[in-house]
């Protein structure tokens, strides 16, 4: 059970909103799960408009090393609660969501649970520069005994340019906690994350196309022996279109790790694939199905794969 667990949490990767959001807004409005760093807290003000949304789904996992025959190794479900207001110039968001799963008997039981709560606020100026702030804390728990937290609080930038295109970037500090064991133990490092996109939506239509890198360093401390954190490099983009209100959108990133003795960890590729019916304002309801997939990069072999399904309605005013 503890082998798959591991596994889960190597592929699963913390709640959180809607991915590729460095420089401009997705132009789903509906909360989604997200597998890389925390977006910037500089788009929000561009985010418009206001909106209240929810978003349930299902997941299942697949460990094809230590259980092949077996499928699904694990299963469980997503759920996603989104507020944000967002005025003339000034927005902010509150973004909550958990991710349960429970391990199949024949692999040995147990199961694991993940909660993120983010919190944004930013202002723009001129409708040329935006400022925000953020708050993104997740905790991971199983029936193993693992008990972490990490706590990132954000700032970040946007510039937009010519009216459709946007430079963002956004810096932080993550704090990971190993709560398993007492005194609690921690470590630190810093995030950084930029990107740039064309962003254009008027009335029913709209394009959304953006490309974003992240960056953290690994991070390991003699006086926390019990947890450490992998050097992590993230490349991904997003492209979406929309045409008579309906939406078809598809977002890829690519995450490569180091551990902190600099030996090359496995890699993780990520898609997801939207459709749905987004006017605003208005009820807009969005279907993504994503994938993601935990491979040896030397050969290229899979090691862990998660996939799901969820589908999330909001209310734009």
């Amino acid at each position: 059970m503890r082998t798959l667990l591991m596994a889960l949490a190597a592929v699963l990767a913390t709640a959180g909103i809607a991915a590729a959001q460095v420089a401009a807004p997705s132009l789903n409005p509906t909360p989604q799960l997200s597998f890389d760093l925390a977006p910037n807290p500089a788009v929000v003000p561009w985010d418009g408009p206001s909106r209240v949304g929810a978003a349930y789904g299902n997941v299942k996992f697949d460990d094809p090393v230590n259980t092949p025959a077996l499928n699904p190794d694990a299963k469980g479900h997503s759920l996603a609660l989104l507020a944000q207001v967002v005025g003339s110039r000034v927005g902010a968001a509150i973004h909550y969501s958990k991710l349960t799963l429970d391990v199949d008997p024949s692999a040995g039981g147990g199961s694991q649970e993940q909660t993120d709560l983010l919190a944004q606020v930013g202002a723009q100026f001129g409708q040329r520069f935006s400022l925000g702030i953020g708050l993104d804390s997740g905790k991971k728990t199983d029936s193993s005994g693992k008990n972490e937290e990490d706590t990132t609080p954000l700032a970040g930038a946007t510039l937009r340019l010519g009216e459709v295109v946007y430079l963002g970037a956004a810096f932080g500090s993550q704090t990971a906690k190993n709560k398993a064991v007492a005194p609690t133990q921690q470590v630190k490092r810093d995030v950084t994350q930029y990107g740039i996109a064309y962003h254009w939506r008027e009335k029913e239509r709209g394009v959304h196309v953006e490309a974003f890198r992240a960056y953290a360093p690994a991070k390991a401390d003699p006086a926390a022996p019990t947890i450490s954190l992998d050097e992590s490099r993230i490349s991904g983009g997003t492209v979406e279109a929309v045409l008579a209100n309906i939406l078809l959108g598809y977002a890829t990133s690519s995450e490569k790790a180091m551990d902190p003795a600099g030996v090359q960890k496995d890699s993780t590729q990520t898609t997801t694939i939207s459709l749905g019916y987004v006017p605003a304002p208005g009820l807009a309801i969005v279907a993504n199905r994503f994938s993601r997939r935990n491979f040896t990069p030397a050969t290229g072999v899979t090691i862990g794969q998660a996939s799901g399904l969820d589908v999330g309605v909001a209310m734009q005013f």
